[in-house]
C-alpha cells in the first residue's frame, strides 16, 4: 500500500472534471424563494381587476335576493320581539296592581 498514497482518489477526479460544471447553490434559500414567489404573485392579483364570471349573474342575483329576504325577516322579527317584550311589561304591571 505504499505506493496507494500517491495517486488521486476517485472523488478528488471526480471533483476535477467537474470543477466547472457543478451548480451554484449560492442563491435564495428556499424560504426567501418562496416569500418573493408570493409577493409576485399577490402583486400580479392586485394590479388585475377581478371580474365576476358572466355564468355567475344568476346566482348572485340569487344571493342578493336571499340577502334582502333575511333583512326583512330580521326587521320583521325585531319588530315582533318588541311586541312580545311590549306585551310582557303591561302584564307585569297589571299583576302587580
Amino acid at each position: 500500500m505504499p505506493g496507494h498514497y500517491g495517486k488521486p482518489t476517485f472523488i478528488i477526479m471526480k471533483k476535477q472534471m467537474l470543477d466547472g460544471y457543478m451548480p451554484d447553490f449560492g442563491g435564495p434559500d428556499y424560504y426567501r424563494m418562496k416569500k418573493s414567489m408570493h409577493d409576485e404573485y399577490m402583486e400580479e392579483e392586485s394590479e388585475a381587476k377581478l371580474e365576476a364570471d358572466p355564468k355567475h349573474k344568476g346566482t348572485i342575483k340569487k344571493l342578493n335576493e336571499v340577502v334582502e329576504g333575511l333583512r326583512k325577516a330580521s326587521k320583521l322579527h325585531g319588530e315582533q320581539a318588541d311586541t312580545l317584550e311590549g306585551l310582557a311589561q303591561t302584564l307585569s304591571r297589571s299583576s302587580e296592581d
